[in-house]
């Protein structure tokens, strides 16, 4: 026997570090798409299950269900993989027998251990009930079966007690998307979704994964059609009030049962997606179809587990192994920095590489200090083994060698896709011919990862780890060196949507657009300031209830021709033609298949004028375009309104727009497009761009972000610099008059970038539940502003009286609508330890300030995970509107901040207790 070790565990967790500062840690995913197998689920409640003969296909299927069934919670530490031994197949002389080996990332408790017990026993059995073999298939004999002399066992009371087994376990994970789908009902009847029936479409919303354009939910109905659209409609609105319904049914058991199941009966009607599509907030109809395909996961799953039970042989000896989570591996101390860690790739650091490799968006300073703050924060923390690779460590560890190609099925079953690194680890990962499958990788980077040393295990087995690490190393290395795209987000859950992101919608918002603050104090002689990522988005709506990038999910819908990027609609063996492009520019036809050249920055301009989403465009395009000219987001969106008149009215494509831009004459095209119009008026974007063509054709530097503020001056002061305006209110209040005067406002960011993050605090922004509170609040400022002088505001700013100077100016019935505003302390030093706490859920940062630390339990914390988890405890608990921030700091300093969280969560995990006790009360 012989022991794995893992060589240089510095440059390996150097690389997964540096990828992870791609695309904010989003990869390309995996080859393999995830397949999704409900539509094949059983609908219908009986015994009577078919065989369809494809096995493979169902095990995969079992496997993947069964992986969710025991992911009972939401959060990555509940990642669940499982695989199957079946020992005493064709190929080994011994009675038939199954083993599902689980494991998770993170320990099984008592909790589990009883539920696998109870879960093991009935669907022992369930398999004891079929005996016998035809043709080669299990034959059901009876239902009610005699096990012993004194006992006979009514199947279908096993199938309803196995229900409530899996209804009762899997609690948190419901309750949580039952909390959500109450919230958007509500959200959604708000809206006047519900009063009226949305006009007949004879095209299927595009987010709907029908391939046929007509279809029959309902026989007594008949198919789709406009004369039969109202009658689906009223069906559609009778489903979503029953759903309402149930929230008046009952106690929470009787409402998870009844919700459940009765999502589970609706999750794939295609006239409800259409009428929930068809509301006028496009995110609260997604939110209430993500919920009802969460909600009816569970019972899928269940008919999968009984399918499973009634078809493959040997469940009547059926055994659950759940198994022990690895010891974790100790980041070393010491990690190089990112000039040592490039030199791994036999690279230099300079600002060529950083632009091509690391971030378009970043320089070599900023570069060195994101991977820099990155290494920091995983020294000395503890690596976990995802549940991927405990499951392979566990079986090179227990089984031999000789059989375990026998006995093992060659696919792990996952409650959400793997992540890059587990799937790149599987990828490589072959010892005679021993491999292990998946459903499929997300492409998304954790930097807290990493295979643990194991002893015990041949030196044959030793020699294969050594050589999959190596291999996956040089995947990682090749992915490092490919130059720098833009990556879609893949969705990690089983239900095609992520239930969990490191970056909530609330942040994501902030994150696009023009970074104001940089070049603010770049305009600062005395300061010099590297330019960072861009961090501020606007203040004002460019498009009708878009909250996030679309996802470019759809298929080709014009080109019939084989391509590289394949389209499933795609037929025959040759590339897309010239002809075919030109005929149709689409932007969903050019991202999605092969166009025999690469992207350029028109194609992503005209995705984004046919989304509507100007946050979309990345700094290049930007710059291309004109965008990164003018100090304004009002005059940007302005430019955006006039690319989009063009691409969407008069048909002009992203060659026509590459072209003007290469030879330099987009302004000239642009006005003559718009001169020579028949069919249109030329609106009032084109007057705007005639107005402002001195700013557009102009050859400068980056645009003069104060000069919209320094009117608001006294005259001495309009020539300084905003580090000589004294005392720091007028300074601070100037800086928020450029930021608001240019149509964005404060945001929270991490330490590194504390100006915006003092801005944030110190004019209350802090106080807002979520972006259209900050929003509000910045409507308000702006009023406060044309009605009053600068001296006015900034010494009612010092002297803690901004929101009585609010109300002299007739603005009290807006200011209202922002929280605890009016008991905010403005240009004060000492504040209540919340509003940083609020300061610190929504920056990236992971440690937070010492006040923070202490008096909200973060110095408890022993790992990052705990950190993390914390934060999003705090993060969703401030982020809704029930919770008062106040009330969460008066059980602050009671010393009773588990009891409050707990009084609004009351499936906290006991572990919290130890996190969140402070030093109060004195």
């Amino acid at each position: 026997m012989a022991k794995f070790r893992l060589d240089n565990p510095e440059q390996f967790i150097s690389l997964v570090n540096l990828l992870s500062l791609r695309n904010g840690g989003q990869l390309q995913p995996s080859k393999k798409e995830e397949e999704e197998h409900e539509d094949n689920d059983v609908c219908a409640d009986d015994e009577s299950t078919v065989w369809g003969g494809k096995e493979d296909e169902f095990k995969q299927r079992f496997l993947d269900r069964f992986a969710e069934i025991m992911s009972r919670d939401k959060g990555g530490k509940h990642v669940c993989c499982v695989a199957l031994r079946e020992s005493g197949d064709q190929r080994l002389e011994e009675d038939v027998k199954i083993s599902l080996l689980v494991a998770r990332n993170a320990n099984f408790k008592n909790l589990d251990e009883n539920f696998r017990r109870r879960l093991e026993k009935l669907l022992a059995t369930i398999g004891t009930s079929v005996s016998g073999q035809q043709n080669g298939r299990p034959v059901l004999l009876c239902i009610h079966i005699r096990l012993d002399d004194s006992c006979i066992l009514d199947i279908s009371a096993v199938k309803n007690e196995l229900w409530e087994e899996l209804l009762c376990y899997n609690q948190p994970r419901l309750d949580f998307y039952a909390d959500s789908l109450r919230a958007n009902l509500k959200a959604f009847k708000a809206a006047g979704s519900l009063d009226s029936i949305p006009h007949y479409s004879p095209r299927l919303p595009q987010d709907d994964d029908s391939e046929h354009k007509f279809f029959c939910d309902d026989s007594c109905i008949g198919p789709y059609s406009e004369a039969t659209h109202d009658d689906y409609m009223k069906l559609a609105q009778k489903h979503i009030l029953e759903l309402d319904a149930i929230f008046c049914t009952g106690n929470r058991a009787t409402q998870r049962r009844l919700l459940v199941e009765h999502t589970y009966s609706i999750r794939h009607m295609t006239f409800l997606r259409i009428f929930i599509n068809s509301g006028p907030k496009v995110s609260i109809g997604r939110g209430l179809l993500s919920d009802i395909l969460f909600l009816g996961r569970l019972r899928s799953c269940y008919y999968t587990l009984m399918e499973a039970a009634l078809n493959l042989p040997g469940f009547s000896g059926l055994s659950i192994i759940f198994v022990k989570s690895s010891p974790h591996r100790t980041c070393p101390a010491t990690l190089p920095p990112l000039t040592d860690a490039i030199k791994f790739l036999g690279q230099t650091l300079n600002p060529t590489f950083v632009k091509k490799f690391i971030s378009e968006k970043s320089g070599v300073i900023g570069a060195e200090r994101a991977f820099k703050e990155l290494q920091n924060n995983i020294s000395r923390q503890h690596l976990p083994t995802h549940a991927e690779l405990q499951l392979v460590v566990h079986i090179i560890k227990t089984m031999d060698i000789k059989t375990v190609d026998k006995e093992i099925y060659p696919y792990i079953g996952c409650s959400k896709l793997s992540c890059f690194l587990c799937a790149a680890f599987l990828e490589s990962f072959n010892h005679d011919g021993i491999t292990f499958r998946t459903r499929g990788g997300h492409g998304k980077i954790y930097t807290l990862w990493s295979i643990p040393d194991i002893g015990g295990v041949f030196e044959d087995m030793v020699t294969a780890l050594h050589s999959a690490l190596k291999k996956m190393q040089n995947l990682l290395v090749d992915e490092m060196m490919k130059a720098i795209t833009t990556t879609p987000h893949v969705a990690e859950s089983t239900a095609a949507v992520t239930d969990y992101n490191h970056q909530s919608s609330f942040v994501r918002r902030r994150e696009l657009g023009f970074s104001i603050m940089d070049l603010i104090m770049n305009s600062d002689p005395v300061k010099e300031v590297e330019t960072v990522e861009a961090t501020e988005t606007y203040d004002i709506p460019i498009a009708s209830e878009c909250h996030k990038t679309p996802e470019l999910s759809g298929e080709c819908e014009k080109c019939e021709r084989e391509t590289t990027r394949k389209c499933s609609k795609c037929r025959g063996p040759w590339l897309c033609s010239e002809r075919c492009e030109n005929e149709w520019d689409s932007y969903r036809h050019t991202f999605k298949c092969a166009i025999g050249r690469p992207l350029d920055t028109a194609d992503y301009l005209v995705r984004a004028c046919c989304t509507d989403w100007l946050d979309d465009l990345d700094e290049d395009t930007k710059e291309d375009f004109g965008f990164t000219k003018f100090a304004s987001a009002y005059d940007s969106t302005k430019l955006f309104g006039l690319y989009s008149f063009l691409v969407r009215f008069l048909k002009v494509g992203s060659r026509e727009l590459h072209k003007w831009q290469i030879e330099g004459t987009l302004t000239e095209n642009i006005i003559a497009k718009h001169e020579t119009m028949t069919n249109y008026t030329p609106g009032a974007y084109y007057a705007w761009f005639r107005q402002n063509l001195h700013i557009f054709n102009s050859q400068g530097g980056p645009p003069d972000m104060l000069a919209v503020a320094r009117p608001y001056l006294d005259p001495a002061d309009r020539e300084k610099n905003p580090h000589q305006l004294i005392p720091e209110a007028k300074r601070k209040s100037f800086l928020l008059y450029a930021i608001l005067l240019n149509g964005y406002h404060p945001y929270p960011t991490s330490k590194s970038d504390n100006m915006n993050g003092d801005l944030y605090v110190e004019f209350g922004f802090v106080t807002c539940c979520d972006y259209e509170g900050e929003q509000v609040l910045s409507q308000v400022y702006r009023r406060l502003i044309s009605q009053c002088s600068f001296a006015e505001f900034w010494i009612a700013f010092q002297s803690n009286s901004l929101v009585a100077l609010m109300d002299a100016k007739g603005l009290e019935p807006e200011r209202k609508q922002v929280r605890n505003l009016e008991a905010f302390e403005f240009g004060c030093d000492v504040r209540p330890s919340v509003w940083y706490l609020k300061l610190f859920i929504n920056s990236p940062d992971v440690d937070p300030v010492p006040s923070v630390a202490v008096d909200y339990g973060f110095f408890n914390c022993r790992t990052v995970e705990e950190k993390f988890s914390l934060k999003g405890l705090y993060k969703e608990l401030l982020q809704s509107s029930w919770v008062d921030p106040m009330d969460l700091h008066a059980a602050c300093i009671k010393g009773q901040l588990y009891e409050f969280v707990h009084g609004h969560k009351p499936n906290l995990e006991q572990r919290f207790k130890r996190l969140m006790t402070n030093i109060y009360p004195w």
